[in-house]
């Protein structure tokens, strides 16, 4: 193999690793969440998780916010809701 590609093959494996603990950590997050297919909020400890299904990937995923965030979130969600009224 030569060094061009050894250099592939272990950005390919860190990559695939990378991928993987994604996974691992979001099958965590989700384990806070009732198991229904449906928009949740869960403050935990002082940060918000936001279960929420991502269309790109057809997969619900979990982001986490901290309180201040948390608050813009809604501040811009609202004011999303209210150009669609």
């Amino acid at each position: 193999m030569t060094n061009k590609e050894s250099k592939q093959f272990n950005q390919i494996r860190k990559d695939s690793e990378k991928k993987e603990r994604n996974r691992i950590r979001q099958q965590f997050l989700l384990s806070f969440f009732e198991n229904e297919p449906k928009y949740q909020e869960q403050n935990i400890n002082g940060f918000w998780l936001i279960k929420q299904f991502n269309g790109n990937t057809e997969k619900w995923q979990v982001g986490i916010y901290t309180e201040d965030t948390f608050k813009r979130y809604k501040e811009w969600s609202n004011r999303q809701g209210n150009l669609l009224t």
